[in-house]
Formats: C-alpha cells, structure tokens, sequence
C-alpha cells in the first residue's frame, strides 16, 4: 500500500469523528483481517465508530461527494475535501469505504482493502480505478501467509522547465493534496501552508502564478497580495484567490488589490486548470505584443502600475544610452538601482526577453526607425544604436526582422510587401 495515503485516510476519518462528539464523546477503532466474499480473499478491515450527533439519511449519501459540507451543530467548515479524498484512496487500493450512522446515536465509517492487489477478481477492476502501484508478492513470503507490502512514496518527478510554477498558498492540507494532485500533469506545483510563507515563497520562487485562499492563520491572502503587489520582485506574478468566501465585498477587496480571478469552492478541477492556463496564455499574450511592437512602450500594455514604471524606467536608460556600446546588464541594473538577477528576472516576465536581449531588441527596433526615416546611410545607424561590428548587427538584424537592413529598407520602398 501507500503508506502516506493510508495514513491520510485514518487521519481524514478520525478527524471527521472529532468533529461530531463533544468533551465528553468516545471514538472507538477497530482493526484486523477478514475474508471477503465479494473478492474471494482476506482484506485488511477498519472501522472508527464515534457516539456523537450522527448524520442525516439524506446526508449519509452525498458525504464523500467533493467539497460536501454537513451544516450540523459541532461541525466545522474544513472545505468539505477529506472524505472525498479518503473514499479516492480507498479505491485506488481496489478497497470500499462506507459510512452507517443514526442521528443522535452516532456514525461508523468503516473501510477495507484487499491484502493482495496484484490477481484482484473482475468486480474490483470494473468498479475501481486502477492502483498506482502493482503489489507483487514477496518471494520470502509462502503462498497462504501473504502480508501486506508497504510501499514508500516514490521520489516526485524532477521538474521540468517548460511546465508553468504554480504557488499554491493553502493551510487545508486535504485541499493542498487534491488541488497539487490535479494540477501536477500541467504545472510544477509548490505549496505553503499560510500569507507569510506565501510572500517569502514567491520572493524566493517566482512562480509564474499564485494561488491563494484567503482565511489563513498568521497572514491572511488579502494582506499577502497588497505585499505581493507592493515588491517589484513580485509585482508581475498573477494572482488568483481560491476561497469558500462569497461576499461581494470580499471579491472587490482582492480585485482592488490586484487578484486576476477569484475561484469559489466549490469547484471543478478542469476548470481550475482551463483558468490557471488562459491567465498564463493572456500574460504571453501581452509578452507577443511587446515583441511585435515597432518600439516598447510600456503603457499601451495592461501591467500593474510598478511594472508599468519599471519597464518604462528600463526603456528609458535603452534608449538614453543607445549609442553606447558598453551598456550591459550590470550597468542597466545599476541605472535601474537593482541588481543584476533582480533585472533579469523582472524583465524576463514582463517580456520573455533576457536581460541581454531586451538590450539588443530595443536598439534593433530603433535601428529600424531609423532605416525607415532613410535620413542615416546603415553604416551609421549601425554605429548609433550601440554595435560595433557591422557583421553581427547584419545578424542580429535579420533574426528579428528576417531580412538583412538593405533588404528592409527596399521592402519600405515597396510598401511594405514581401520581396
């Protein structure tokens, strides 16, 4: 078995009990190994049975639907997620999990899994998913005296540069893990489990979007975003707030403070992934717009107001110092007052450019204003926008326009057209 989603579902299930005794409540576990008629062979058995309020009829059934909240006395708002994934473990074990239970007499949830997973009977591979792990039998072990094989969890895929970072900013560890387990194939996803990590996070990380509840212990995600959106490091990242909380008040305050999108539990896991992605492909599609512009200019482009003044800061020492052929990335961090990883990461958001890039881009395109006036001969231009050589500016002129600058002149001549 999976000893960590094992021990998360006897955490779910004796959490769930706590929540409907009082002081003076007994909860009760029973443990051991059976003979299962349905599967025709020993299966590990555990019920946790609790003398509190009880459960409804009507509610017994939708209990392990996800994000399901019973709205009983003693009961507490936890995102309606643990027994949804306890039942989701159950059966990725090929077990069946359970729930018997009499207002006012108490509930008992009982759950149980097969002792050997890997020659299950039909019934469990038509009802249940497929495990994560085939369980093969110990050598060492007789045929008749199976035990059951703990697995360690497997070390986690190393992550892959072309996936987007997702920050999840959660302190419901239940929700951490359906939310994490449903974005991994699409993103590289880190979790912290309040604001103050979050912030420290995202300075350390800088992961292409945040998401964030919003009711935390030590920083809430209100305060976590005004703090994100008042640091340049961090200023650009896109943030969207994962919450219970409805309040029309709530969703102006987090859109004020410069949240893209506000997902309500509870809500479907396709459509948190169709949103994080069309956030991401709307930011590329800005990044597009500087690359296709005849110059970068900041201000046409939708940004918070600090990357806005940033970017418009870093054009500006482009252009003041374009002649100079010893403008880098250091002296541009130092015109900037940032340091040189601060300027790379901030202007490789903003635009996909590296900082070197931005460099050469920018003095390519007013090369090009220039070779459109036709008041300078290419020789000169080439010389006024910071290149020394006229070779690597040929170069580096046809991978941004996809002409050599004669040919881009003769191309304006014709009107524009292809030649």
């Amino acid at each position: 078995m999976d000893r960590d989603k094992f021990e998360r579902i006897l955490y779910n299930l004796l959490s769930n009990a706590f929540k409907y005794i009082d002081h003076e409540g007994v909860i009760s576990i029973k443990a051991g190994v059976s003979y299962n008629e349905e599967v025709k062979r020993k299966v590990l058995f555990v019920e946790i049975h609790d003398n509190g309020i009880g459960i409804k009829p009507e509610h017994q059934k939708l209990i392990f639907d996800r994000f399901y909240q019973v709205n009983e006395k003693r009961t507490q708002s936890t995102g309606g997620i643990g027994l949804y994934l306890s039942k989701t473990f159950v059966e990725q074990h090929h077990g069946v999990i359970e729930v018997e239970s009499e207002p006012g007499q108490g509930s008992t949830f009982r759950f149980w899994m097969p002792m050997d997973l890997g020659t299950l009977v039909d019934v469990t591979q038509q009802n249940y998913p497929k495990p994560e792990v085939e369980l093969p039998e110990s050598e060492e072990t007789p045929a008749n005296e199976k035990v059951l094989t703990v697995i360690e969890p497997e070390e986690a895929a190393p992550e892959t540069d072309d996936r987007p970072t997702v920050l999840l900013v959660e302190d419901d560890s239940d929700l951490v893990s359906f939310v994490t387990d449903g974005l991994s194939e699409l993103f590289n996803v880190s979790s912290v489990r309040n604001g103050k990590e979050g912030l420290e996070m995202a300075q350390k990380l800088t992961p292409d979007i945040i998401v964030s509840d919003i009711m935390m212990p030590e920083m809430d995600g209100f305060e976590m975003g005004k703090l994100l959106r008042n640091d340049l490091e961090t200023s650009h990242i896109p943030l969207v707030f994962l919450t219970a909380k409805t309040m029309r008040e709530d969703e102006i305050e987090g859109l004020r403070i410069g949240a893209v999108d506000y997902i309500y539990k509870p809500f479907n896991m396709v459509t948190l992934r169709l949103k994080l992605l069309n956030i991401l492909e709307s930011r590329g599609t800005a990044k597009e717009k500087f690359r296709a512009s005849e110059l970068l200019e900041p201000e046409k482009i939708t940004l918070s107001s600090l990357d806005e003044e940033f970017l418009r800061n870093a054009v500006a020492v482009v252009d003041k110092y374009t002649d100079d052929p010893n403008l880098d990335v250091e002296k541009l961090s130092e015109h900037l007052s940032l340091s040189s990883n601060q300027t790379y990461r901030k202007i490789k958001a903003l635009t996909g450019y590296t900082a070197k890039e931005f460099i050469r881009v920018q003095r390519l395109k007013i090369a090009a204003q220039l070779l459109m006036q036709k008041k300078r001969t290419i020789s000169e231009i080439i010389y006024m926008v910071g290149f020394s050589s006229p070779s690597y500016f040929s170069r580096c002129f046809k991978e941004q326009y996809g002409c050599t600058p004669s040919e881009f002149i003769e191309r304006e001549e014709g009107g524009g057209e292809e030649g």
